[in-house]
């Protein structure tokens, strides 16, 4: 699965999201906004647009004025990135943890919130 972000800026930056199934077809669409921005270097006073289709339903037509630029996702390759990140992050958490249950003045803090209600260290009168 392929995803192609497009970033249109009228006033106000949005993102359009285009899926596509098949590489080609996505690389494509790609090769179509490059084209148009191409066009509108070439001819700056005409105004040219692009058409892009997904593969689920999804058409626009763009003044390629506004394209401020586009990324083209592998979805799957990025589910691995999201997965390392996910990673790294508890490792991160974990190693967090390690280090305040070693540091005795955070160490101090904790047993003080985990003491039972109405029990307060010091000294037993």
């Amino acid at each position: 699965m392929w995803n192609l972000d497009v970033v249109i800026d009228a006033g106000m930056p949005v993102v359009w999201q285009f899926l596509f199934k098949n590489k080609s077809a996505a690389e494509e669409m790609s090769a179509t906004l490059a084209r148009g921005q191409i066009n509108q270097r070439e001819f700056p006073r005409a105004e040219a647009w692009v058409t892009l289709r997904d593969e689920y339903g999804s058409t626009a037509d763009i003044r390629c004025l506004t394209i401020k630029g586009w990324r083209l996702t592998d979805m799957e390759a990025d589910q691995g990135g999201q997965v390392e990140r996910a990673i790294n992050q508890q490792q991160a958490v974990a190693r967090a943890q390690t280090l305040i249950q070693s540091d005795p003045k955070l160490n101090g803090a904790n047993r003080l919130v985990t003491m039972p209600p109405g029990m307060m260290p010091g000294r037993m009168a």
